[in-house]
């Protein structure tokens, strides 16, 4: 491996990412579809959803109008050709008075001189005790 594939400004590239695409997603949810790879892989709550197809019609489906994220913390890490990124926050949909926290990882990929999402991993902090 060359250490040059790896991008040394991984950390604003994680942070740019995430300020644009948690704005898109509490804003305009269908333009989500442009942060995605076509062959992306999403995990949400253990359901594998493999293309962007399939991506999108999971996030039309979320039986909620409006959603607000608060990020507590993100750590991005160099990986060849990319940018790891795991999120933690709390999410609130609708008029929910009670955050929900959460937490989500991606893997963004060099395309050219643009990133995209190849994987991502959602999970809710909700526990059944």
């Amino acid at each position: 491996l060359q250490l040059e594939t790896f991008p040394a400004n991984f950390a604003l590239i994680g942070q740019q990412f995430m300020q644009a695409f948690y704005a898109t997603l509490q804003t305009n949810r269908e333009q989500l579809a442009n942060f995605y790879y076509d062959q992306a892989m999403l995990t949400y709550e253990g359901a594998q959803l493999m293309g962007k197809a399939a991506i999108m019609t999971k996030y039309r489906s979320l039986g909620f109008q409006h959603i607000s994220m608060a990020i507590t913390n993100a750590d991005y890490q160099p990986v060849e050709r990319g940018v790891l990124i795991a999120v933690n926050g709390q999410l609130r949909v609708d008029d929910a008075t009670q955050p929900l926290p959460f937490t989500e990882t991606f893997l963004l990929r060099s395309f050219g001189q643009s990133f995209a999402i190849v994987n991502h991993i959602f999970r809710l902090g909700v526990h059944n005790y």
